[in-house]
């Protein structure tokens, strides 16, 4: 992604997941599991979108096995991201 070329408050275009993105589902998993009131296991996540700002906003598409997927919006930089919302839905 080419920050340069993005304006803030913009959402970027899907990018892969990566590491960080992993990271960040890992670290708030506890909370969409509260939220959603099911243990659930993440198992691959889909591309994301960035809105840059300061900090950061993720929309994070996880696959949570068979047709299940939950959306979480998460904010703030790598070492202490906040789940902002969570939902699952059926595809």
């Amino acid at each position: 992604m080419d920050f340069e070329e993005m304006l803030c408050g913009g959402v970027s275009e899907f990018q892969p997941a990566n590491r960080e993105m992993q990271n960040k589902c890992d670290f708030i998993k506890s909370e969409v599991e509260k939220e959603l009131g099911k243990n659930m296991t993440l198992s691959r996540l889909n591309p994301t979108n960035l809105n840059l700002q300061n900090p950061p906003n993720y929309w994070i598409e996880v696959h949570v096995g068979g047709d299940k997927y939950v959306s979480v919006f998460v904010s703030g930089h790598s070492d202490e991201p906040r789940l902002r919302s969570c939902h699952e839905y059926t595809l």
